[in-house]
């Protein structure tokens, strides 16, 4: 493995920082109190530093959703190795997904703050592009346990429908809850 060099490990040190400062920050004040300018506040730099690895907040909110996705995709990930039959993976993986959205709760947030039209908007193809790739590589994971299923047995699916379809439903019961704990209703 290639080391770094000093420099670049600075660079990355800090921009660890920045996202580090500006996760804090978007979850204190949100979307509109998210600033370059309280980001290099926090984070004891210029704001043209933060230019320099950002060019907007927009990037980086994206960011902070990349490492959330790429969180949750590991554990989703070693959920799907558990040894057993298709119906037992999928329960691991829905375990995965229950521990990550109790570890890492702001994730949902920052979710919902992404969906909006202004970041999507003001954010680069490139950014956009490695969220959904992350976000896509979960999916497929789950999908390769449910074409497990179908081959082995253990699941039908309905005339006409794919194994898409299954994800796709269990990922809106997942969000569903997820965007359920984290509006004002009273827990019930």
């Amino acid at each position: 493995m290639k080391t770094l060099s000093p420099k670049k490990q600075e660079i990355r040190h800090r921009e660890a920082l920045i996202l580090r400062v500006s996760h804090t920050l978007l979850l204190d004040r949100g979307y509109h109190g998210l600033t370059m300018a309280r980001i290099a506040e926090a984070a004891d730099c210029s704001k043209a530093t933060v230019y320099q690895h950002f060019p907007c907040k927009e990037e980086i909110i994206l960011a902070l959703a990349t490492e959330s996705v790429d969180i949750q995709r590991g554990l989703v990930e070693r959920g799907a190795t558990f040894q057993g039959r298709p119906r037992e993976r999928m329960l691991a993986v829905g375990l995965a997904t229950e521990i990550f959205a109790e570890l890492h709760s702001e994730a949902s947030r920052i979710f919902q703050i992404v969906n909006g039209e202004a970041i999507l908007g003001k954010a680069s193809e490139d950014s956009i592009w490695r969220l959904r790739s992350s976000g896509l590589r979960t999916v497929n994971v789950m999908l390769g346990i449910i074409r497990d299923a179908v081959a082995q047995g253990d699941l039908s699916l309905p005339e006409g429908h794919r194994p898409e379809y299954i994800i796709y439903n269990y990922w809106l019961l997942g969000d569903g809850v997820e965007a359920a704990d984290s509006t004002w209703l009273p827990p019930v």
